[in-house]
């Protein structure tokens, strides 16, 4: 061997012996009670360091049950530090290691002093009691309750004081001694009568059997049955009874210990529903209810104690706002305003309802689980009985569990599914949607859409699912419903070519309709000239020598305007043609509102007529953008209207006004007006007013139709509203 391997060997062993003892000492600390031991940390991993994980671990549990312990016992230091007794707590060997603040007081000590201090040393060397204690120690050791009375205590300045020791063993799970609580009384300065102490002393224990018995007990019944018989087996008290009612206030159950006639007709009393005066109270507030021989109100009760000269203490049980019961036990009259006897009690109260509390909530708990199984059994049988398929996956798509009903549909096998992902099973054509649906159920916890899944043989099948976030064990996932829908979309088409057929069939049926109007209408007013211009042509082959001149330009005249009425129609019916066709082409141009006005006035005079047009006041006259021809042939066409619905020669008003967003041209006639449900049917085509085919007043109802498909064209508007007092107002408006 080299120097270098002999110096690292030598190195490896001077570590490897440093770190034993560290670990002697860290067992050392433990052995001692010292639980803040922490070893450092190595990659080593031979059995040097094995043992310093395990230390570690080791001391890490030992500081967690001590944590515990010291839990544990919180709730009894008040107790135990505000006794009415001196009271000290000796390790197994007599070392003092915890004293309360009576036996300080009674020997002269600060809180403290005597820790660490043998037991022995409390006491005179001029007397034999060390001798004495030790004497008795081993019986001490041995389990055995010891009592030695008589002793010479050393206060702090000196002075002697006698008191009687009593010493109680505490034991471990495996019953051997580990502790024991040491009782001193001063029987220099008091008389205590030895059975107060003593029961006292068995109360003690009684309050710490009652916790073993809550630690263990497996049920209500159980626990309160046993803590009865505990109380009256130890001698604490001659008789036990805890009775619990329920929320409604009726009696429940009742657990009881003892013979004594007191307690027979308490039960009685209580099992034919009626309630002591005692019980009442003491349910209704907290705090401790005393009942006795002089108490004139408890003379008839059968909760009193005439028979065995005791008293009774009541004390309601309850733990966090919630009331179980009243417990009660008979106690020695001498002894009942005993504050330690009331403290010991008050505790024991306090056991029995953090015990009722706990099997409460560990029933609740057990009672959860099972509703949770339950509901799990219903759901499982839901999932796999649905005739929907079933599909748990992922955020990613990836398929976690599937039903019966999902693999019949796709063909698979579950074992086969469960190893695909959403994607796979959906159309290609669908993967962006697929992705969307997964990013919706992220951000909303819900989704709704449609499919279309692939089978194993690369059928498709239209699919609608519904996706909701769920708590699928112990991760988060995807619930989603998927239900074929290719049936139901097969017959949405249907339906929709129903529909179709239906409406064509409709439009098919009105257009015949219409065409029927338009053939009775349109034969009635070509009718109409062509039989003028047959009379009129007759007339003059016949007459032409026997007319006069005058006579000869009347009858051209009558010709004229028949053949202008037949040129005014043919001209309706080809513009509605175009309308149909589609064929009404635009061409704008701008001009002013006002040309457009005085020129449809021209139009109008070249007719003939000999209405009066009057110009109402104008607002505004921005030039607008249109196609000039066809807005000038609508406002032509509204006056036209007008003059044909007024009375002969009645004036007719047109004006125009402006706002930043429209120009709205208006014609106002005096005519009889137009009845409401006629007014939205006007603007259709062949509709007229009065009777298709008996309407008095020229025209194929073509005009207003042609209107409004004009000014629409212009994404315009145009509608007809009843006059202030007689006539109609047809306006129309043109957006800039």
């Amino acid at each position: 061997m080299n120097d270098y391997d002999s110096n690292r060997k030598n190195s490896l062993t001077t570590n490897r012996n440093e770190r034993l003892e560290q670990i002697e000492n860290a067992i050392d600390k433990l052995a001692s009670g010292d639980f803040d031991v922490r070893l450092s940390e190595t990659k080593g991993y031979d059995i040097v360091e094995s043992i310093a994980r395990d230390i570690n671990t080791l001391a890490e549990t030992l500081r967690s049950t001590y944590k515990e312990l010291t839990k544990t016992i919180s709730s009894y230091q008040e107790l135990y530090e505000d006794a009415p007794h001196a009271y000290l707590t000796i390790g197994a060997k007599g070392i003092i290691q915890r004293t309360n603040y009576k036996a300080c007081e009674m020997l002269g000590f600060q809180m403290g002093d005597l820790f660490g201090k043998p037991l022995q040393s409390l006491f005179a060397d001029s007397t034999d009691g060390k001798l004495k204690i030790q004497r008795e120690f081993g019986r001490f050791l041995a389990g055995e309750e010891i009592r030695i009375n008589e002793l010479a205590a050393l206060k702090s300045d000196g002075r002697i004081t006698w008191t009687d020791l009593s010493i109680s063993p505490i034991r471990d799970d495996d019953g051997k001694v580990v502790s024991g609580r040491c009782l001193l009384v001063n029987t220099s300065e008091q008389k205590i009568n030895e059975e107060i102490k003593k029961h006292l002393n068995t109360v003690l224990f009684t309050v710490n059997d009652t916790l073993q018995i809550i630690a263990t007990a497996k049920n209500r019944e159980e626990m309160l049955k046993d803590i009865c018989d505990s109380l009256v087996r130890t001698g604490s008290y001659s008789n036990a009874l805890i009775v619990l009612y329920g929320e409604s206030g009726l009696l429940t159950q009742t657990f009881s210990s003892g013979n004594s006639p007191w307690l027979v007709r308490l039960n009685e009393y209580l099992a034919s529903g009626d309630k002591p005066d005692c019980i009442e109270k003491t349910l209704l507030r907290k705090g401790l209810i005393i009942t006795g021989l002089d108490s004139a109100n408890c003379a008839w009760c059968p909760a009193s104690c005439k028979d065995d000269s005791n008293s009774t203490y009541s004390l309601r049980l309850d733990n966090a706002g919630t009331v179980y019961g009243v417990i009660m036990v008979s106690i020695p009259g001498d002894m009942v305003h005993d504050e330690g006897e009331q403290a010991l009690f008050s505790q024991l109260a306090e056991n029995i309802s953090f015990g009722l509390r706990t099997l409460d909530i560990e029933t609740e708990r057990k009672q959860a689980e099972e509703a949770q199984r339950e509901s799990r059994r219903k759901l499982k049988t839901i999932f796999d009985n649905s005739s929907d398929a079933i599909i748990i996956h992922d955020f990613h798509g990836g398929i976690i569990d599937v039903n019966n009903t999902a693999c019949e549909r796709l063909n698979y096998s579950k074992d086969h599914l469960v190893k695909l992902n959403l994607a796979q099973i959906n159309s290609p054509e669908n993967e962006g949607l697929i992705e969307e649906y997964l990013n919706e159920i992220k951000n909303e916890g819900y989704a709704k859409f449609e499919t279309v899944w692939l089978t194993r043989d690369v059928s498709q099948i239209s699919t609608e699912i519904i996706s909701r976030v769920i708590e699928y064990g112990e991760t988060t996932a995807i619930l989603s419903i998927a239900r074929d829908i290719t049936e139901h979309k097969r017959l949405i088409e249907r339906e929709k070519e129903l529909a179709a057929a239906e409406a064509a069939a409709s439009v098919a049926e009105r257009n015949a309709e219409e065409l029927r109007d338009l053939v009775d209408i349109a034969s009635h007013e070509l009718l109409h000239p062509t039989t003028l211009f047959k009379g009129y042509a007759e007339i003059l082959l016949q007459h032409k020598d026997d007319l006069d001149s005058e006579t000869i330009v009347e009858t051209f005249e009558s010709i004229n305007k028949a053949a202008d009425r037949l040129t005014h129609t043919v001209r309706g019916l080809l513009d509605t043609s175009k309308i149909d066709r589609s064929k009404l082409e635009l061409s704008y141009s701008t001009v002013f509102p006002e040309y457009l006005v005085s020129r449809s006035i021209m139009d109008m005079r070249t007719l003939g007529l000999e209405n009066e047009f009057i110009v109402k006041e104008n607002v505004g006259n921005d030039p607008i953008s249109i196609d000039n021809e066809l807005i000038l042939k609508a406002i032509v066409s509204l006056l036209e209207n007008a003059v044909k619905f007024s009375p002969e020669n009645a004036p007719v008003e047109i004006w125009f006004e402006q706002d930043d967003s429209q120009t709205v041209f208006s014609i106002r006639d005096h005519g009889s007006g137009i009845p409401e449900r006629d007014r939205e049917k006007i603007f259709d085509r062949f509709y007229q007013v009065e009777d298709v085919l008996h309407h008095s007043i020229p025209g194929i109802g073509l005009g207003l139709y042609i209107t409004k498909t004009i000014i629409e064209g212009h994404g315009g508007w145009i509608r007809v509203d009843p006059a202030v007092d007689k006539g109609s107002v047809f306006s129309f408006g043109i957006p800039f």
